[in-house]
């Protein structure tokens, strides 16, 4: 750090100065810093390829990891399972800023006509809006449905 703000005074110095000495000095600290520069990426070359390799072993863990657990629970609706039926539902905040409510998916919509800005807002909030009926807009519980959907043939490829 304390090199770099010499090395950039200096420069200002070369660009600025008359001194020839300046000059010499600039351009000499200036080749010490790149020098310095290559040869510790040089000398730690090999420790970061290390890490690489670490990584892709994590990684290979992983997803032998994943694997094992997909093929314990192959042919089971997971949404069935005890432990999905006591994670609570997802509840999205209205995007009106005047308006506080906290709703499941399926009764937030999508509006992007003034005077509110483009954002999920409430049932409440929707129905305010009288350009367009709520059933034209888009539904968030349908939006995440089509995510996941899409996220899904993705990881198919």
């Amino acid at each position: 750090m304390i090199q770099t703000l010499i090395v950039a005074f200096l420069i200002y110095q070369m660009i600025d100065g008359r001194d020839p000495r300046v000059l010499t000095m600039g351009i000499i600290v200036i080749s010490l810093y790149a020098i310095s520069g290559f040869t510790t990426y040089l000398l730690n070359k090999e420790w970061i390829m290390t890490l690489g390799v670490f990584e892709r072993i994590r990684e290979r863990r992983r997803m032998a990891m994943a694997a094992a657990v997909a093929e314990k629970y192959k042919g089971i609706d997971l949404f069935e399972t005890p432990e999905a039926r006591e994670i609570p539902t997802a509840h999205y905040r209205c995007g009106n800023e005047s308006c506080y409510s906290s709703n499941e998916a399926d009764k937030m919509y999508w509006i992007a006509s003034p005077p509110l800005s483009p954002n999920w807002y409430c049932v409440r909030c929707t129905e305010a809006m009288r350009d367009m009926d709520k059933s034209d807009r888009l539904n968030l519980d349908v939006f995440l449905t089509v995510l996941d959907y899409e996220a899904g043939q993705i990881d198919k490829k």
